[in-house]
């Protein structure tokens, strides 16, 4: 039996953009895909940033987390990201027995989950655009990649993907 080795498909073209939100930086790097539609799934995922930076920042005043912390609102009357990351928060403080707390000097802050939270949400917008073959992005301590396969079975640009290992493609 012999193997076969597909010649690496032309590499698709690539939009990327970093982006200081948050107190950080979250960078993306998007392959495949019509570059217009792409940039606009980009500025959606940006904004999207940008509005959980409004809502969760404990430095802004007038955040709903600050809001909250201070007693002015209820999380009944707080946009639904609000309950759905505090919801997130506590199912890791249960997970982690305690060694994940939502919580700082005894008023609520969930900035500990809301960045990784809020990559997840932008990354996943910029993959649901048609022709998207792969995505990388970062942001705080979070990183995400994706690739769909193409027919030769391999990773969006024919390069094979092991997770732990180096690959080579002697």
């Amino acid at each position: 039996m012999t193997d076969t080795v597909a010649e690496p498909a032309e590499a698709p073209a690539a939009v990327r953009h970093a982006e200081e939100v948050m107190g950080t930086v979250f960078s993306f790097d998007v392959r495949g895909g019509e570059p217009g539609a792409v940039r606009a799934a980009l500025a959606e995922a940006v904004a999207g940033l940008h509005r959980a930076d409004a809502l969760f920042s404990t430095y802004r005043e007038d955040s709903e987390v600050s809001r909250l912390a201070r007693g002015e609102l209820t999380v009944a009357r707080c946009a639904p990201e609000v309950a759905a990351v505090l919801e997130l928060a506590a199912e890791a403080e249960r997970l982690s027995e305690g060694w994940f707390s939502p919580r700082y000097r005894g008023s609520v802050d969930p900035t500990g989950i809301v960045k990784g939270w809020a990559a997840e949400r932008a990354a996943r917008r910029l993959e649901r655009v048609d022709g998207v073959r792969g995505s990388a992005s970062t942001g705080a301590a979070t990183s995400r990649c994706s690739a769909r396969r193409t027919r030769t079975g391999r990773g969006a640009s024919g390069w094979p993907i092991r997770c732990g290992r180096a690959v080579s493609r002697r």
